[in-house]
């Protein structure tokens, strides 16, 4: 598995693990947010998951995902579709990804042409962000937001193991 493969595991890994400790909150706390966040715990959610497939997918192949913006999804849903969006990460960064690559982007009533490393960094970019904004809203609630660090992915995923002691080291 190359770098970039790696990454979207990563996001897509920590995407599912935040929709799993979401589902011990309460309807009251789902719709919780706060200053700084671009909604509430739900409504922040279901903007990272359609962004990833609604918008950044759809740029790099013109074939949207199997669901439509529309109301806010709730949890179930949200998880199948972060399940889905992993599946198509993981097909589409099978193959080398030409980074440079450009993609005609419509943002704000202007066309762009933009290289295709700039979609991919701006997905995972743009998947951080929402998934700090939700557990600052679970922190000021009190709840200990899960550890969705790559340093927690690593260890999750069996990918940090102890490195033996030696001498030197003592």
């Amino acid at each position: 598995m190359d770098g970039l493969q790696f990454t979207f595991r990563h996001n897509s890994w920590a995407t599912r693990r935040l929709i799993e400790a979401c589902r011990a909150l309460t309807p009251e706390q789902l719709d919780a947010t706060t200053p700084g966040a671009m909604g509430s715990v739900l409504q922040t959610l279901n903007h990272l998951v359609d962004g990833e497939g609604l918008r950044f997918q759809t740029l790099l192949t013109g074939t949207p995902p199997p669901w439509e913006r529309g109301e806010v999804a709730g949890l179930d849903t949200l998880a199948a579709r972060a399940e889905h969006n992993e599946r198509w990460w993981d097909d589409y960064l099978a193959a080398p990804v030409d980074a440079e690559l450009p993609v005609r982007v419509e943002f704000q009533s202007h066309m762009y042409d933009v290289a295709t490393g700039v979609i991919l960094a701006q997905t995972v970019h743009h998947s951080n962000i929402h998934r700090e904004q939700v557990c600052t809203i679970l922190t000021v609630l009190g709840i200990l937001p899960p550890d969705l660090s790559g340093w927690g992915y690593g260890g999750a995923e069996g990918h940090v193991a102890e490195a033996p002691r030696t001498a030197e080291a003592e």
